[in-house]
């Protein structure tokens, strides 16, 4: 009985895979772990303040004090009644998608590039314009 194409191909990779395997007294290649020297989280400075600069019916301007950190702050996390709502690479940012008339509790997070936090940053608490703009309609109500 003559081999099948498949059988012939599988029998050539299975040949292959064999004589290009290490030996068994072959020593395994050494596992390589990059761990990051930075564990300090950012740090919010005293006094640090978030501050709105415009308020429309479904989004509000803010702008926060800086956060510091010994290698750089990489992003900020801002949070709409202490759910994660946008990321901002900056300390100014637009939260859009918010409910017109509303009353939210805003909050920043600072995080540098290997993800240690600064948690309980600065927070704002605003009310929504309760008026749609002209070609806007409302954000879903929670």
């Amino acid at each position: 009985m003559l081999p099948t194409p498949a059988r012939l191909l599988v029998a050539v990779l299975l040949a292959t895979l064999l004589a290009c395997a290490p030996p068994d007294d072959a020593p395994a290649p050494a596992a390589t772990t990059t761990k990051s020297a930075d564990t300090t989280p950012p740090t919010w400075p005293e006094g640090a303040t978030a501050v709105l600069t415009r308020i429309g019916a479904t989004h509000v301007a803010l702008k926060w004090t800086p956060a510091s950190d010994n290698v750089g702050v990489a992003r900020y996390h801002l949070f709409v009644d202490e759910r994660f709502h946008a990321e901002a690479h900056g300390p100014s940012t637009v939260l859009a998608g918010l409910a017109p008339g509303q009353r939210f509790q805003l909050r920043v997070e600072a995080q540098d590039a290997v993800g240690n936090t600064a948690t309980y940053g600065p927070t704002a608490h605003v009310t929504t314009d309760g008026r749609c703009e002209v070609g806007q309609a409302p954000a879903p109500r929670r």
